[in-house]
C-alpha cells in the first residue's frame, strides 16, 4: 500500500486491492511535479500569500537580538490588563539578561523551523520580535519546500465570512480545508480579533483539528496563558509544545526613527 517510486506527471495511484476507499483514486505526489500542482491549488483559493508585504523581509538573518527594548513600567494608577501583564513581564526578566532572552526566544524559533512538529506558541508585548520569529519560520520553511499559510487571525476570519457572499469566487469548504490541514500554519496575532461566538468557534475549530492531527502550527500572542481561551490555552499549552515567552518592549518606533532621520 506504499506509494511507488514513480508517478505520472505529479499524480500516482496506491496499489490497494479492488474494494479498498483508495482504489482507483489518484493522489499527488512528494515529487517536485506534484507539490508544483499542490501549490497552485492552494494559491487558486488563498491567493500567493497571506502574509502582509512588511512581513515578506522577516528573516531570521535579520533578527538582531541585541537590538531588543526594555519595557517600560505603566502608570502606576493603570489597573488595565494590560499594564498588569507589562508589569509582569518586567518582573519576570529581573536577573535575566534581556538579549539572552530574546537570542533564546530565535533559537527556539530556528530549531521548530528546521523541524516543525506539534505548537510553537510566541507569547510578548507588540512590537518584541514573536511576528518577525513568525515570518521568518515561514519562509525557512518555504525555502525547504514546505506547503505554509502564513494567516493574521482577523483576516483569516474575515477570509472565511467573505465565502459567505453568493459572488464568492472561493467556497468556504475549501478555504477552511487549507486553514484545517495545510503542512504549516501561522496564526499571527491571536488575541487580536473581535472575540464573537462565531470567531471563537471557527479558531478553536482550526486549533482543536490541527491539535488532534498534530499538525505543526505556530501562534504568535500578546496575551498570557489566564487570558487566553481555555479550550485553545489547553492545546496551545499542552506540554509537547514548545512556548516561549519574549519580554521585549516595541522596537518599531526606534525603526519609524531611525527612517525619518
Amino acid at each position: 500500500m506504499n506509494k511507488p517510486s514513480c508517478c505520472s506527471n505529479g499524480w500516482y495511484a496506491k496499489n490497494v486491492p479492488t474494494g479498498h476507499s483508495d482504489f482507483g483514486r489518484l493522489f499527488l505526489c512528494t515529487c517536485p511535479k506534484g507539490q508544483a500542482i499542490k501549490r497552485q491549488r492552494l494559491e487558486n483559493v488563498t491567493g500567493k500569500s497571506q502574509m502582509p508585504p512588511d512581513y515578506q523581509i522577516m528573516t531570521f538573518a535579520n533578527f538582531y537580538p541585541q537590538k531588543a527594548v526594555k519595557l517600560q513600567f505603566p502608570d502606576p494608577t493603570d489597573k488595565t490588563l494590560e499594564a498588569k501583564r507589562i508589569r509582569r513581564r518586567i518582573h519576570a526578566l529581573n536577573g535575566i539578561s534581556l538579549t539572552g532572552n530574546v537570542k533564546r526566544a530565535k533559537d527556539k524559533a530556528l530549531a521548530f523551523a528546521k523541524e516543525p512538529h506539534y505548537f510553537f506558541t510566541l507569547m510578548g508585548e507588540s512590537g518584541c520580535g514573536k511576528t518577525h520569529l513568525a515570518a521568518a519560520i515561514a519562509h525557512h520553511c518555504m525555502a525547504q519546500g514546505r506547503m505554509v499559510i502564513f494567516a493574521v487571525i482577523p483576516d483569516l476570519l474575515d477570509r472565511l465570512k467573505a465565502t459567505f457572499d453568493k459572488d464568492s469566487p472561493v467556497r468556504y469548504d475549501d478555504l477552511m480545508q487549507i486553514y484545517l490541514t495545510v503542512e504549516l500554519l501561522i496564526l499571527d496575532d491571536m488575541g487580536s480579533e473581535n472575540e464573537t461566538p462565531w470567531a471563537n468557534e471557527k479558531l478553536y475549530q482550526i486549533v482543536n483539528y490541527r491539535y488532534n492531527w498534530q499538525l505543526p502550527t505556530v501562534v504568535t500572542t500578546n496575551d498570557v496563558p489566564p487570558h487566553i481561551d481555555l479550550r485553545l490555552q489547553s492545546r496551545l499549552f499542552d506540554a509537547r509544545n514548545v512556548k516561549f515567552e519574549i519580554l521585549a518592549g516595541d522596537y518599531r518606533p526606534i525603526i519609524k526613527r531611525k527612517r525619518a532621520t
